[in-house]
């Protein structure tokens, strides 16, 4: 249905057959991440490392393809500009901002409140699910703690006293602050590129001020 209703908006383009494959494409990519996203459940803890590549792997193909990355193509196609110019400025543009999305979309879960996330604080932590911030408590924790993180994950469930705390854990190793760090430098990434799309400072400003409501946890600061 997603393609029908793309092929007919787009015939009225004149780039239109571009941004129908843009979108086919994305299609194939979300597959892609999906996949990916089962598969690094799998991934060992005793090695955090692979786990965060294993992790931001995952953030690209299945989150930032059809939440960044499939958007800013389809603006540029739509706009005009030729589908290997409009790929490689999408990229650049969305890549580290849908990783950046998807990182700060976890920190919520561990910092966020119910009330403004709509989500119980902790729910990932509930499904033992296998994240950056996870990786990175392990990777900082002496090795007491990385032992109680582990054996956490590696049971069958978690109670609430343990998702409060594997909170804390994530607090005393440092991994939140590293969390956002991660998100700080992966937008100015990002920022960094629309800088250089040579677009008008009113244009560049717009662009930057849409974008950053991906990360609303870092302070923008955009021309007058």
């Amino acid at each position: 249905a997603s393609v029908d209703i793309a092929d007919k908006a787009a015939s009225k383009l004149t780039h239109g057959s571009d941004v129908v494959a843009a979108l086919l494409n994305m299609h194939r990519e979300v597959e892609v991440g999906q996949v990916l996203d089962l598969a690094v459940e799998l991934n060992p803890l005793d090695d955090p490392d692979e786990l965060v590549e294993a992790s931001l792997n995952v953030f690209r193909w299945k989150t930032a393809s059809y939440t960044t990355i499939a958007p800013l193509e389809f603006g540029m196609l739509a706009a005009g500009i030729g589908k290997d110019d409009a790929r490689k400025q999408t990229l650049a543009v969305g890549l580290p901002l849908g990783l950046a999305f998807q990182l700060a979309d976890d920190l919520l879960d561990v910092v966020g409140s119910s009330s403004n996330t709509g989500k119980p604080v902790g729910g990932d932590i509930r499904e033992g699910k296998r994240t950056v911030l996870l990786a990175d408590a392990i990777n900082a924790a002496n090795d007491t703690q990385r032992r109680e993180l582990i054996d956490m994950w590696e049971a069958d469930s978690r109670s609430e006293t343990q998702v409060k705390r594997a909170i804390e854990l994530f607090e005393q190793t440092g991994a939140i602050e590293r969390s956002r760090g991660r998100i700080a430098d992966l937008w100015n990434e990002s920022k960094t590129a629309i800088e250089t799309l040579s677009l008008s400072e009113y244009h560049e400003s717009l662009l930057i001020e849409a974008c950053s409501r991906f990360v609303p946890s870092i302070h923008v600061q955009t021309r007058a």
